[in-house]
């Protein structure tokens, strides 16, 4: 099957067999998600995307990011406080944890009335 990049056409590799959702390392350089497959042309697409087989946890982030290959989902709010889960882009499975913090503002509506002394002698 013949490797396409998804972004301009451009030809990469060929490799015998490839299904949406695979991660191929071409050159033990540059990752690459399979988006596209064309059964029939014996064609596939992918897109260049950043992995890291050894994972560092992502902590405090305004969404779910996968610690694999960055994919933010810009849905979390619709998941659950703790679960686990399957990059939608890399398959990559992890663990998350909602962490809920609470702040205060503040606005000035009305000054409280001083009382202004003067000293004579």
């Amino acid at each position: 099957m013949r490797i396409y990049l998804q972004e301009t056409g451009e030809f990469l590799f060929e490799i015998p067999e490839v299904d949406i959702g695979d991660i191929c390392l071409l050159n033990q350089k540059h990752y690459y998600v399979v988006c596209v497959v064309h059964l029939v042309e014996k064609k596939a697409f992918v897109k260049q995307i950043e992995f890291k087989k050894n994972a560092v946890e992502k902590l405090f982030e305004n969404h779910i990011i996968c610690p694999y290959c960055s994919h933010e989902l810009m849905d979390s709010w619709e998941h659950k406080d703790i679960g686990k889960m399957e990059c939608g882009r890399c398959g990559s499975i992890f663990d998350y944890i909602r962490e809920v913090s609470v702040s205060y503002s503040t606005y000035p509506d009305q000054a409280a009335e001083v009382i202004e002394i003067r000293r004579t002698r």
